[in-house]
């Protein structure tokens, strides 16, 4: 268990304090329940890192109120934030980053969207690191329907390590 933000390394069930020890998002935009496996296919290198994780999607979530009336359907664009979440816990590096820095998403392309998301859903998300370094990355992530395995969205992403000291 970590108190406060250092290196993810592989392993299994890392829980939702785990998550937020890493990542400065929290409720009601922290949208990752738990990451359930990381794995490299090169042990110490994150290229071809593998992050699993998971999110059951509850019928009182806060963007259901007005997305949409009697026909709720989780926003594409938390889709795709919510691979960029998982993305930066795998890359999360705290000899590379430091104590008050951050992975900051910077964009994404070859987004496609293809199946809905609705409420009592649990969906898998599944990222794979496809470059790093410090300063610029780029990872594919996929959402599943975690029951049926079909594809709801997927996107290559692009992100890098930003400050989150306040800027006087």
């Amino acid at each position: 268990m970590a108190t406060s933000k250092d290196t993810v390394h592989p392993g299994k069930d890392f829980n939702l304090e785990r998550v937020m020890a890493v990542l400065p998002h929290r409720d009601p935009f922290l949208l990752i329940d738990s990451v359930d496996e990381v794995t490299d296919p090169v042990p110490g290198q994150k290229k071809g890192r593998k992050i699993i994780a998971s999110r059951k999607i509850r019928e009182d979530e806060f963007y259901f109120k007005g997305h949409f009336p009697g026909h709720p359907v989780m926003p594409g664009v938390l889709m795709v934030e919510t691979m960029a979440q998982v993305g930066a816990f795998g890359m999360y590096d705290y000899n590379d980053h430091g104590p008050n820095y951050a992975v900051l998403f910077l964009g994404c392309d070859n987004i496609r969207f293809r199946k809905v998301v609705t409420p009592g859903m649990t969906i898998r998300i599944e990222v794979e690191v496809l470059s790093y370094s410090p300063s610029r990355s780029k990872f594919h992530g996929v959402v599943k329907d975690a029951n049926t395995g079909e594809l709801c969205c997927e996107a290559d992403m692009f992100a890098a390590a930003g400050s989150l000291a306040s800027r006087g």
